[in-house]
This record gives structure tokens, sequence and C-alpha cells, in this order.
């Protein structure tokens, strides 16, 4: 059974995939808090919740803008 922990995040590929963006982009968003991560076995995995709040706070303003 996987723990806790790693259920709940995902390496920079799988945020990689749920943001589609570059690895240097995921990288520039955790340096910035506007993800958070861990490094869990000598390798980073970013909180999926981080990354959905992420989404929701990036539409938020495309709306604005476009209002």
């Amino acid at each position: 059974m996987k723990s806790r922990l790693i259920q709940e995040t995902v390496p920079y590929k799988g945020a990689m995939d749920m943001l589609e963006c570059s690895r240097g982009k995921i990288c520039e968003l955790c340096k910035s808090g506007e993800l958070v991560s861990i490094i869990h076995a000598g390798k980073r995995r970013i909180y999926i919740d981080s990354i959905e709040a992420y989404s929701v706070r990036i539409r938020e303003k495309a709306m604005k803008v476009k209002t």
C-alpha cells in the first residue's frame, strides 16, 4: 500500500501532464510558492491539491481579464 504522502503528490512529470507545461515552468512555480512541493526519497513531489488550487487561480484570473 502506498503512503498517503505518495497518494497526495505527483512527480514533476505528473504535474507537467496536469498543467500541460514544461519541467522548467513547474520548477519556477515551486520556487515561487505557487505550487507546494516536498522532497521525498531524494525526489521532488508536488501536492495535487496545490496544482488544483493553482489551476483555479489562473482560471479566475483569465475570467477577470475577459470581463
